[in-house]
């Protein structure tokens, strides 16, 4: 476990429930990301819900990425020990629910009784974990956890495949946190898959999105397009699923469920035939 004392750049633990392996006569694989919410499903706050509540919204997403084939998941406000959800691992909860073998989580808000962060479960092996708490911030931590996995179709490809939240009230805040993440990830200097809840438009904040495209070789989904809102109380486009070069979209959408107030993306991602 980390220390309570929060660092800002830390080497989270890989959590293993089972074996890995890889994929059977397919070509893609597939992705969801999810702010969970703290497991509050849409409600207005998860001290409002009794833990028992708060319990069965965690295995109602487990259900969904059970019954979606979901091989590899990022989730953000992701409780790890937190008073309001009755200080349950809720990573825990639904890796296993989901019958994931592996999960990291990244601890970004750690103090007394509250500790939550993003995190990353996989039917596939982890490696070269890191948690990042941005140095940045308005109110409230943010950060990323990314870790590595070998591709199941072509093992010798290391892929860095990262959960991100940033900001939700200033601009100025995200742009200085996408420059962290930029910098990190290029040290890495690894494919990537990068997913969360990026809290702005990447269709109306080009700067943000000259900064992760342009910085790190990344691609979406319809960027420029006014389509696939995943903040439906104000009909927003915040989350987002981005690639780099050596990849492609096979499939990518937005799933129409109570789960919280965000809603989930899944994307089926395949290696091209000829890699970059």
């Amino acid at each position: 476990m980390q220390a309570r004392t929060q660092q800002r750049i830390t080497t989270p633990s890989i959590v293993k429930y089972g074996n890995g392996h890889a994929l059977a006569n397919a070509t893609s694989v597939r992705f969801l990301t999810l702010n969970i919410a703290h497991g509050r499903s849409n409600g207005f706050h998860q001290l409002l819900q009794k833990n028992t509540r708060l319990s069965d919204n965690l295995d109602e997403i487990a259900g969904l990425l059970s019954a979606e084939k979901i091989d590899v998941v990022a989730v953000q406000e992701a409780d790890f020990e937190a008073v309001w959800s009755g200080e349950l691992d809720q990573v825990d909860r639904i890796a296993q629910g989901a019958e994931l073998n592996y999960s990291v989580h990244g601890r970004h808000v750690a103090q007394w009784r509250l500790i939550y962060g993003t995190a990353i479960l996989s039917r596939f092996t982890l490696s070269d974990p890191l948690s990042v708490v941005f140095n940045a911030s308005s109110v409230g931590r943010k950060g990323f956890v990314v870790s590595t996995l070998a591709w199941p179709t072509q093992p010798d490809l290391k892929v860095d495949v990262v959960s991100l939240h940033l900001d939700a009230l200033s601009r100025q805040v995200r742009l200085r946190q996408i420059i962290e993440l930029v910098g990190i990830l290029q040290r890495r200097k690894r494919p990537l898959i990068l997913m969360g809840d990026f809290n702005l438009s990447l269709r109306r904040d080009r700067v943000a999105e000259r900064l992760l495209c342009k910085g790190l070789g990344l691609r979406g989904e319809r960027l420029t397009e006014r389509v696939m809102p995943t903040y439906p109380r104000m009909q927003r486009r915040l989350d987002y699923v981005l690639i780099s070069a050596e990849f492609t979209f096979q499939s990518y959408r937005t799933l129409n469920v109570s789960l919280s107030d965000h809603l989930p993306i899944i994307a089926d991602i395949a290696l091209k035939s000829n890699p970059l």
